[in-house]
């Protein structure tokens, strides 16, 4: 729900509303099988599987107020501000699908033309990862992640890359939702390829997977 001077946009994601009779009026009821509760929360309390994304509209006794109860993360129960009826201006529903995008994603290797696409020993690479604007948008909201590999006599673009995944990985793995998701590829060939290798392998925290030559760093859904 984001605030804003003499308005409020409400804004909910929801899998499965439970409001299957008197829709939008005061004797709105909440069906799980064919129980119906007063509120989502009731059938919490009764025991029934409440599941996130489940979302009910409800109105006032005296009919000029609506409310949502929504099942959030971690299957918490919260129920809005009570919204004046007439004060709405107008309300949208859209199907997951129809917001859908391709997540976005970059290919990483070593250039080829430097060193014959091999890691050079003793130096040490960092990979900085920044997402700007993730939480506001703001130049101050600034999501930094890397990863950093001191490359080896001997080392190749293989085992190079097998390391690097691990240390990204374990830089995300400190935030609660990670925001991008790592994976090994076995084809990449261009340092920042447009389209995503085919035959992503996930990363492997103990050993390395073979014949590796860079990496696929994908936002997650």
């Amino acid at each position: 729900m984001t605030n804003y001077l003499n308005q409020v946009r409400h804004f909910y994601v929801a899998k499965a509303e439970k409001n299957y009779d008197n829709v939008g009026t005061k004797s709105a009821k909440a069906y799980y099988g064919t129980t119906q509760y007063s509120t989502i929360a009731d059938a919490a309390n009764a025991g029934e599987t409440v599941s996130v994304g489940d979302i009910r509209v409800g109105k006032t006794a005296d009919g000029k107020e609506i409310y949502f109860e929504h099942v959030g993360p971690n299957k918490v129960i919260t129920r809005s501000d009570l919204i004046p009826i007439d004060n709405i201006l107008y309300a949208n529903a859209k199907k997951a699908t129809e917001l859908s995008d391709t997540r976005k994603h970059v290919n990483i290797a070593l250039d080829s033309s430097i060193n014959s696409g091999a890691p050079i020993a003793n130096q040490d690479y960092i990979l900085n990862i920044e997402i700007s604007n993730y939480l506001t948008p703001s130049d101050r909201n600034v999501l930094v992640k890397f990863g950093a590999v001191h490359a080896t006599s001997n080392m190749t673009a293989s085992a190079f890359w097998n390391a690097m995944a691990r240390s990204i990985v374990r830089n995300l793995s400190r935030d609660i939702e990670p925001m991008l998701k790592v994976y090994l590829s076995k084809s990449l060939t261009d340092p920042y390829g447009a389209t995503t290798a085919s035959n992503k392998v996930e990363v492997n925290m103990s050993s390395d997977v073979a014949n590796v030559t860079g990496i696929v760093i994908e936002s997650v859904d």
